[in-house]
Parts: C-alpha cells; sequence; structure tokens
C-alpha cells in the first residue's frame, strides 16, 4: 500500500510541476512524500531535516509546543517502531498549509487515521500539530 501511495504521490508531484512553476509551488508535496518515507524507515535524523532550525511541533491536539528541531527529533524517536507504518492517506495544500492524512498500522494492522497540518517555508516545515484523528476499530 505504501509503495503504491508514494508512487502516486510522486506522480501527482510531477503532474502539478508540469502545470506550470508559477501555478503551482511542489516543495509540499515532496514534504509529503519526505515526510512518509522517513516515518517508515524509523529514521529520526531524516525526519527532523524536514524541519527548519525554529520550527515548532506539538505531539498531540492542544499540547504543548516543543521549538527547535533537535528538541523535535528527541520527541519523535519514541514514536518509532519497527512493525508500525505510516500510509499518507490524503493531502492537501492551501498556499502553505499543508494537510496530511496518515494512516497508521501495527503489524499490518490500520487502527488510525490522524490528521496533521503543517505550516510550509522556504521548502521547510515551519510548523507540525495534529488537528484530528480517528480509531479505526
Amino acid at each position: 500500500m505504501k509503495t503504491k501511495l508514494s508512487l502516486f504521490l510522486l506522480l501527482a508531484l510531477l503532474a502539478i510541476g508540469a502545470v506550470s512553476p508559477a501555478a503551482a509551488d511542489t516543495q509540499p508535496l515532496s514534504l509529503a512524500i519526505g515526510f512518509e518515507q522517513a516515518l517508515n524507515l524509523g529514521d529520526a535524523e531524516a525526519m527532523t531535516v524536514l524541519f527548519a532550525d525554529d520550527a515548532v511541533y506539538a505531539r498531540y491536539i492542544g499540547g504543548d509546543f516543543i521549538t527547535g528541531r533537535e528538541a523535535i527529533r528527541d520527541a519523535l524517536s519514541p514514536q518509532f517502531d519497527p512493525d508500525r507504518t505510516f500510509d499518507i492517506v490524503g493531502v492537501s495544500m492551501v498556499e502553505n498549509q499543508l494537510t496530511l492524512v496518515v494512516e497508521i498500522s501495527d503489524h499490518g494492522i490500520a487502527w488510525m487515521r490522524q490528521t496533521l497540518r503543517a505550516t510550509v517555508r522556504e521548502g521547510l516545515i515551519q510548523s507540525l500539530e495534529p488537528v484530528a484523528f480517528r480509531f479505526l476499530f
């Protein structure tokens, strides 16, 4: 599933890029692809490279913001599990706001969908926070 979705996102990125550079900024979609890949690799370093140095991140809806790339890496590290997979099942972009719907599975069983909102500036995530979630059982 994740390979098909990543391929779909890549094709969508190429299609948007073919429209016109002035018509669509594809950096946020590139970030979505990189975000999914870093999640599935369980690589906190690869994940935090996507963030600006002074980025902010909230782990939970309404939670306190964590500031700075290194603090974000430390907060993300415990979330990785070799039996967990993440599939981006929805992406929307309005100006510099990227909304991702991420399906989370453990041992191949999807159990949650989480909606994340990211603000993107200069090709990097400036802020990331969960805005909704839904258990699938």
